[in-house]
């Protein structure tokens, strides 16, 4: 069982609270601006959603907070087995590619996304069906 975790980094698509409301079927939950130091977020390889990868620069994006254990187990769900949730900083968690194959030098941001066709495919996703 995962602990609570009070303080996730969220860079892609969960920057969205329509989004995170879907996946976390509540409302539950806080987004917070916030600034990461040392990474960047680059477009996934033949993919619409970004992976987050080392480097100088810094990324803006969100805390998401007052996470419960099931709250992460469904993130973990949506964000599939091509990532994984790691600590980056004490007590500051987010999920990071579990392979250098989804790499690219492509910047992501999230104005790019059609929201409401992602939306669709997001609930088509949590009833169990493929991407």
């Amino acid at each position: 069982m995962i602990k609570n975790i009070m303080k996730l980094f969220v860079y892609g698509t969960l920057q969205d609270p329509d989004i995170v409301e879907l996946v976390l079927e509540h409302q539950n939950f806080t987004l917070s601006p916030y600034t990461l130091n040392g990474y960047k977020a680059v477009m996934a390889k033949d993919e619409d959603f970004p992976v987050l990868i080392e480097s100088d620069s810094s990324l803006e994006g969100y805390l998401l907070l007052n996470l419960a254990a099931k709250d992460i187990e469904r993130i973990k769900y949506y964000e599939g087995e091509e990532f994984e949730l790691k600590e980056i900083k004490p007590g500051l968690y987010t999920f990071l590619p579990t392979t250098t194959e989804l790499m690219t030098d492509r910047p992501w941001c999230i104005s790019g996304l059609n929201k409401q066709e992602y939306l669709k495919r997001v609930k088509n996703y949590l009833k169990g069906n493929k991407w």
